[in-house]
């Protein structure tokens, strides 16, 4: 006769490894976090923004647009995991304004197995690598969208999951007070410079 299979004993061992990694996944968002408040340079916020979000989910490519106050288009773009001569050969970034558009105006983050599937997206200029999955959070700083992040990886990775999008999610929720005090820094030194101008 086979030995009887202790159900309860492999339940509570799979609860414990979830527990871990549930923990885990609470110590990677706070150091995120915590690495994207530190900040005041709006260049410098958008950047550990980008890259924290990349780190939290394992992304290989990530950008994060930052919108113009009457919206009619982007501020700043940051983008991160292509090198410098691939941008080059592709002429430079180009932002997919039709699915960011979207992100816009949408109430929640899109997630996407495969990018090129989406009625929104544009097609990828002449020598770009090219990406498969895409996950997409607007960032939001009071009532006002700020800015949209975008996530993707090479088209031979997996897709994100619904727990990368939540970790996500709560990463942009932090990015958008960090770059509204970003931006109010910058006001302030910029007026700074302004009046130590009118001095000399």
């Amino acid at each position: 006769m086979p030995s009887d299979v202790d159900l309860s004993s492999s339940s509570s061992g799979a609860d414990a490894d979830e527990g871990a990694r549930a923990q885990s996944r609470l110590r990677d968002l706070v150091h995120a976090i915590s690495r994207v408040v530190e900040a005041l340079d709006i260049e410098v916020v958008l950047t550990h923004i980008v890259k924290a979000a990349m780190s939290l989910v394992g992304a290989r490519y990530g950008g994060l647009g930052v919108i113009t106050s009457d919206g009619s288009g982007l501020e700043r773009f940051i983008q991160v995991g292509m090198d410098p001569e691939t941008v080059e050969h592709i002429g430079g970034v180009r932002v997919v304004m039709g699915l960011l558009g979207a992100l816009n105006a949408s109430t929640g983050p899109i997630r996407l197995e495969h990018l090129a599937d989406d009625p929104n997206f544009v097609e990828f200029p002449a020598h770009h690598p090219g990406v498969g999955a895409f996950l997409g959070v607007s960032i939001g700083a009071g009532d006002d969208v700020v800015g949209t992040l975008y996530l993707s990886q090479d088209r031979q990775h997996p897709p994100f999951t619904a727990e990368s999008e939540e970790l996500i999610v709560a990463l942009a929720a932090t990015a958008g007070m960090a770059i509204a005090n970003a931006r109010l820094y910058d006001v302030a030194r910029e007026r700074e410079l302004w009046r130590i101008r009118r001095r000399t």
